[in-house]
């Protein structure tokens, strides 16, 4: 995209693992060794050039991914929390409320139902 032109390469490729590792078990700490940055250093860079602590950019990223699996396959809501790298079903709910103020199910019963009814 056009925003992820404007970002450090270091950044850039920080959002690319992310986008390739979100299901298996990232941290910001993981992250910074495998780009030997510090990682308080890392985490202040990501801030500043995404508006997002490491944390919160992956949950929603997690987040995005597991949606497109609520809504484009019938998977179990187990099944994709651990697909999105959460490490329970109970984890992935939390957050899923948390960030979107839905259980995952209403979304995809929510989704289902607007779908049909075009």
């Amino acid at each position: 995209s056009q925003k992820e032109n404007d970002l450090p390469k270091i950044i850039a490729d920080v959002l690319e693992h992310i986008a390739v590792n979100y299901s298996s078990d990232l941290s910001l700490q993981n992250t910074a060794e495998k780009f030997y940055l510090n990682s308080s250093y890392l985490s202040r860079l990501f801030k500043k050039h995404t508006g997002f602590t490491f944390c919160n950019y992956l949950m929603q990223y997690r987040i995005k991914e597991a949606n497109k699996l609520l809504t484009q396959t019938g998977k179990q809501v187990t099944e994709i929390a651990f697909e999105c790298g959460f490490n329970s079903s109970n984890d992935f709910c939390k957050c899923y409320k948390k960030i979107t103020g839905n259980s995952p199910l209403t979304y995809r019963k929510h989704f289902l139902s607007r779908d049909n009814s075009v």
